[in-house]
């Protein structure tokens, strides 16, 4: 009984730890204003809106998250809440303080994939 017990700690913690990784690295992201530490992580078909406008791609969505980071130049990025469905999928919202007041981002994620980023005032 004890070796299934410890399996199951040992998975659950492994799956928190990625949990944790995602949210870290979101963060960091948005804190110094590097999209492209998320980059290997955005779906191929990502939906990414910011006041800037809308993108359904990849490349694109880098592009536009980087211009308007650009134009936003991040001074903090704090988590005001982190979820896990019980499908895995997850979801991380923030706060993100720029040069030109605050706004709101919400990240949806599946499994290691970014699919929808949204920026809004």
């Amino acid at each position: 009984m004890k070796p299934y017990f410890l399996i199951l700690v040992l998975l659950l913690s492994t799956l928190c730890a990625k949990a944790q990784n995602a949210v870290a690295l979101i963060q960091k992201s948005f804190q110094t204003g590097n999209i492209a530490l998320l980059a290997n992580y955005l779906s191929s078909d990502i939906e990414v809106s910011t006041p800037n406008g809308e993108a359904t791609d990849k490349g694109n969505a880098a592009l536009l998250l980087n211009s308007f980071l650009l134009q936003n130049v991040p001074r903090s990025f704090t988590v005001k809440h982190n979820c896990t469905a019980p499908n895995g999928s997850q979801s991380v919202v923030g706060t993100l303080g720029t040069t030109n007041g605050n706004y709101r981002v919400s990240v949806a994620l599946k499994g290691n994939n970014i699919d929808e980023i949204s920026i809004e005032k």
